[in-house]
């Protein structure tokens, strides 16, 4: 206990070695000293690391030349501050002989070889080695989306002199061309691929964003059920399993980094930190044939200039995807600056009407002839628990949010963009509820009810198997409010959404009439429908190559009596 020299503190203990070191080759070594808590290292009496004071884990390094058989004089102090006590010292020769390797790339198609290089270099211990290969393939199957997403695998070997593998690293390949032409659209592979989809959350109720792989794959397989054929991960790298699912399923990926409200263009550093969060989201998901547009930033009053660089970051790094940021303001000068650009719009929810988007995208177009133009968020809240017949727009900042109209927006926003291919992108916000820190809205606070699906994966809504039926060729025949199960009205509508051809209603057991699906948007109505007093049983059927298929709810009517 106690201090051993006068220069120590008095604390737990303090230690002192000293030793002698004769090298036994010339050339360079390096001398590491890790320790918990303060320490030093001298060498001939000259301090040459110097970790005094520290109480945590530190590990320091000093490099020098020495000569074959002359000795040194080694001493190292610690001072133990107090809890476990914790050192190491180290020393490595660093100057060994350069070593014969072998780099092998080879791509493959499952188990068959494709075609590979190899190329043999010297290599030396703490050196970096950047070696190019040159692999052809004679008309390569390409990686096509949905419609194919085949990949090779590209599998990097390196070898010793002996042939003993050092290392093997194996990483996807597809490969893809595309455009982005004004009129038609997203182009893949020389065919037009309308893109529609979602923009995803990372994170489910009770969990925040802390997720297994197996709710990143259950929300995956929501998202592929749905019929989506693009996703938007906003807004922020997600976890790498959303990226490898994305590849082998074939849905077309838009990766951003969390540029979001609010912007601190007045510190230098921030602007900084978001070229480092792009550089490594595009280094880190390069290899991904899913990805396909970068996001610089969603909507927030960013500077022209700080655009351009973002974008510049990009393009140093990869010139062959296409930049694009989501905006909430009109065209001005930072929408030029991008390969690509969408717009965050709620027309009918936060402000005006449904078919406010038509012309907005036609004077876009119009006076901004230049600018491609998508639309990277659109939605409205719809809450499970709150129901009503024949809803009115509700207050988008108040606490009913029917979800019959939630219903009402999707099915008119839909019928007015789906054929537009001029909108080159078309993202519904959002496919599941999340949280919403800052804001009391809808049936519960700090919560966001614009989802598809409810915010602990458990309930569908109306409005995803409006999609569903919409966006898949998968057997859909779903009855719209079930949930609004008590029934104030005695004549009322009653709607499927469905891709079967035909549906037969029945009400109460008695055939009400079969209607086939003539609307664009997959919906049948039969109108005017009289429920008797009491339970009323609804029933739909509909057959597919001799598959039937029912849904079934029940209403309860009480009259004016």
């Amino acid at each position: 206990l106690g201090s051993a020299f006068n220069d120590m503190p008095v604390d737990g203990f303090s230690v002192r070695w000293t030793g002698r070191f004769k090298p036994e080759n010339s050339g360079n070594y390096r001398f590491v000293v890790k320790s918990d808590d303060g320490s030093r290292l001298y060498i001939n009496n000259t301090l040459v690391i110097d970790n005094w004071g520290q109480h945590a884990v530190v590990e320091k390094s000093y490099e020098t030349n020495l000569k074959a058989g002359e000795e040194i004089e080694l001493k190292i102090e610690y001072n133990e501050i107090g809890g476990g006590a914790y050192i190491l010292f180290g020393w490595q020769y660093t100057d060994e002989k350069p070593k014969s390797a072998y780099l092998i790339s080879q791509i493959l198609d499952g188990d068959k070889l494709v075609t590979e290089s190899k190329e043999q270099f010297t290599i030396k211990n703490n050196n970096q080695y950047t070696i190019f290969q040159k692999l052809l393939i004679d008309n390569p199957h390409l990686w096509d989306a949905k419609r194919d997403p085949f990949m090779y695998t590209v599998k990097i070997t390196l070898q010793d002199s002996n042939n003993n593998i050092v290392d093997q690293l194996e990483q996807p390949l597809g490969i893809r061309y595309f455009i982005v032409d004004r009129e038609k659209g997203f182009i893949l592979n020389g065919k037009p691929y309308s893109l529609y989809g979602v923009c995803r959350h990372q994170e489910w109720k009770g969990f925040g964003p802390a997720l297994t792989a197996e709710q990143h794959a259950k929300d995956f397989e929501l998202i592929k059920e749905v019929g989506a054929n693009s996703i938007r991960l906003a807004h922020y790298q997600q976890a790498d399993i959303m990226y490898s699912l994305s590849d082998k399923n074939g849905l077309v990926v838009w990766a951003e980094i969390p540029n979001t409200p609010n912007y601190r263009g007045n510190i230098p550093e921030y602007l900084e930190n978001c070229k480092t969060q792009i550089t490594e989201l595009v280094k880190q998901n390069f290899n991904h044939p899913s990805i396909i547009f970068w996001g610089l930033y969603n909507e927030i009053p960013i500077p022209t200039q700080d655009v351009k660089a973002l974008n510049e970051t990009v393009k140093q790094i990869d010139s062959y995807r296409f930049t694009t940021q989501a905006d909430f303001t009109q065209p001005t000068d930072r929408h030029y600056e991008t390969d690509l650009v969408a717009w965050n719009w709620y027309f009918g929810w936060y402000y005006g009407n449904f078919d406010d988007y038509q012309p907005w995208y036609d004077k876009l177009h119009k006076e901004h002839p230049s600018l491609k133009g998508g639309l990277s968020e659109y939605g409205a809240g719809g809450c499970v628990s709150q129901q009503q017949e024949n809803p009115e727009k509700p207050n988008p900042e108040g606490k009913f949010f029917p979800e019959q109209y939630q219903v009402k927006y999707h099915e008119e926003v839909w019928r007015n963009i789906k054929d537009r291919n001029d909108i080159w992108c078309k993202y519904i916000w959002n496919m599941f509820d999340f949280s919403w820190t800052f804001a009391s809205r809808g049936a519960e606070p700090y919560m966001n009810f614009k989802g598809l699906v409810t915010h602990d994966r458990q309930t569908k809504k109306d409005i995803f198997y409006f999609y569903k039926a919409n966006w898949t060729n998968e057997p859909v025949l779903h009855i719209l409010s079930k949930r609004n199960s008590n029934r104030n009205e005695q004549l009322t509508n009653i709607a499927v959404y469905s891709n079967l051809k035909e549906v037969k209603l029945y009400v109460n057991g008695i055939l009400i009439s079969d209607q086939r699906i003539d609307d664009e948007i997959h919906k049948i109505i039969w109108e005017n429908i009289k429920l008797q007093t009491g339970i009323n049983q609804i029933n739909v059927i509909g057959n597919i190559d001799g598959q039937k298929f029912t849904d079934a709810c029940e209403w309860y009517y009480m009259d004016g009596n």
